[in-house]
């Protein structure tokens, strides 16, 4: 799955870096962001995306989420796995 992933995120960053109308304002990492959202990465964010609500979301893999975060928490707890989805359990 993870492969399959890599080739669609490496289509759209192609996609994005050939259009001007959205590369003046988005650019994509050359890999796609693994791992925990840090502090830092949400300042970068939240700087970028001024508008945006940001929901970090956690799983087992790229293709299964299963921890979400609310918003309004992000700031207060930017580290927070948060709790589980609905119809998730988290062990």
């Amino acid at each position: 799955m993870s492969a399959a992933l890599d080739r669609l995120y490496a289509a759209a960053r192609d996609f994005v870096d050939a259009s001007p109308e959205l590369s003046a304002f988005a650019r994509l990492p050359a890999d796609p962001p693994r791992g925990a959202l840090t502090p830092s990465l949400i300042d970068a964010m939240r700087a970028t995306f001024v508008e945006a609500d940001i929901y970090p979301m956690y799983g087992l893999t790229e293709a299964f989420r299963s921890t979400w975060l609310d918003p309004a928490l992000v700031a207060a707890h930017p580290t927070s796995m948060g709790r589980a989805i609905p119809h998730a359990e988290i062990l």
